[in-house]
């Protein structure tokens, strides 16, 4: 859905006067809800910080009818390419696909250039959103790179031709949720959804009873689960150490 459909809906949304509304997962959606009404309650789940999207006046004092729980894409970059650079030791570039457009961009690309300086490799930053722009992204990879998918619904949506493309290039790639690792991509590190949902249910019920968002401070997700699909390591030439497989949560193999 394009970012005008989002803010259309979100008004006819609004004429309604639900209870409550929530965004989850899709930050077109709070930024577009938020927009559209500054009464009815909304219940965020995002990566972005919401406070730079206009969203809440601060994490602890969110002030107007939204809250949620941030799910930190620009500060868990330096653990991604951490463990991404555990699991590819051999990669001498740390590349990242990023939605230009996506609010945080600027942010993620900062914490990438640090990070990677910080691991002693290169880093490549590759700007892409449709099929054929992802396709080249893949063909101006560097030699022995490793790709950190940035956060991004575009890239849920095409994580299959992600993944293919990943694939068929041995190039070792890093996620942000589980479910791209579950379909073949090497591995994630990110907030674990089943604990995500049960806290936003929680604290939407919470909504439905009378409490108001303004009092509600905006939460991290604080349980993190790092995800490695053996099948696929051992398919495009990794040997993961037994270092790395001891911290690993969710194994594939």
């Amino acid at each position: 859905m394009k970012r005008r459909e989002f803010a259309a809906l979100a008004g006819s949304i609004a004429v309604t006067a639900p209870a409550a509304a929530q965004a989850q997962q899709a930050l077109p959606a709070a930024v577009a809800a938020k927009k559209a009404t500054d009464s009815i309650p909304i219940y965020f789940v995002i990566a972005d910080p919401p406070v730079d999207l206009g969203l809440v006046k601060s994490l602890g004092r969110p002030g107007g009818n939204a809250t949620g729980i941030v799910t930190l894409a620009v500060e868990l970059v330096p653990k991604r390419l951490e463990l991404l650079r555990q699991a590819a030791p051999k990669a001498t570039t740390l590349a990242l696909l990023i939605h230009s457009d996506h609010p945080s961009a600027a942010a993620v690309i900062a914490a990438h250039e640090i990070a990677a300086r910080a691991l002693g490799v290169q880093a490549q930053i590759l700007k892409a959103v449709s099929d054929a722009e992802i396709d080249a992204a893949f063909a101006a990879l560097k030699p022995d790179s490793a790709l950190l998918v940035g956060t991004d619904a575009t890239y849920f949506a095409r994580r299959a031709s992600i993944i293919a493309l990943a694939n068929g290039r041995a190039v070792p790639t890093m996620f942000d949720n589980i479910a791209p690792v579950n379909e073949g991509g090497l591995m994630s590190y990110g907030p674990d959804a089943e604990a995500l949902w049960q806290r936003a249910g929680f604290n939407v019920g919470r909504i439905l009873k009378g409490a108001k968002p303004a009092d509600l401070p905006v939460e991290q997700a604080s349980k993190l689960v790092l995800a490695l699909n053996l099948r696929t390591a051992k398919a495009i030439g990794l040997e993961i150490g037994a270092s790395l497989r001891a911290i690993v949560d969710e194994t594939i193999e």
